[in-house]
């Protein structure tokens, strides 16, 4: 079954996919929200490039968590542009923080470009879905701390059920076996 997928959807097909499906995403979010949001404080671009920079030093020091297994935290930064920003803004944020940081390590971690894309379309999509989740929930009404609880279990349910799209290709485990490792490996650090 596994070797039927991997023939259909070759890496660089699946990440140039992933990041089109980013793109898409980030599109449809910018055009909803309109120009009149985006125009915001400099404080708060500030904080944008402030968190693209941790995102960034995120993926310079992984942590280990088994043999050729590392866990980079790049879900602090991503949760808190998430909640922080307006969707579109954190989605830019969060492809540069994370394009930045995949190429900048990708040579001593071996990747090619497509995983790399693949990477930067899974941030994308991730950060969205978790932004429009915070957001939404507050302007519904629902209480801050409820929203932010609501943001996080998004951006580490999408960052999890997405991860197969990445690693599949790699190491040719069955989607859910890697979805059980990447919880047991990297759930509690996260």
């Amino acid at each position: 079954m596994m070797r039927r997928f991997q023939a259909l959807l070759p890496q660089p097909l699946l990440g140039a996919g992933t990041a089109l499906v980013g793109t898409l995403a980030w599109l449809i979010s910018a055009a909803s929200v309109g120009t009149r949001q985006l125009a915001f404080s400099r404080s708060l671009w500030l904080v944008a490039a402030l968190l693209v920079a941790a995102l960034v030093i995120a993926y310079r020091y992984p942590i280990h968590i088994r043999h050729n297994a590392k866990v980079v935290m790049s879900s602090v930064p991503r949760y808190i542009l998430a909640i922080l920003l307006p969707p579109p803004v954190a989605v830019v944020a969060a492809l540069l923080g994370t394009a930045v940081g995949e190429l900048i390590t990708r040579k001593e971690r071996g990747l090619y470009l497509s995983d790399v894309a693949t990477q930067i379309g899974r941030a994308m999509l991730c950060v969205l879905l978790a932004s429009l989740t915070a957001h939404a929930a507050q302007n519904d009404g629902m209480a801050v701390p409820v929203s932010l609880v609501l943001a996080a279990v998004v951006l580490f349910a999408t960052d999890t059920l997405t991860s197969p799209v990445l690693l599949c290709p790699m190491n040719g485990e069955k989607p859910v076996n890697v979805i059980r490792t990447v919880v047991q490996g990297s759930g509690p650090a996260e």
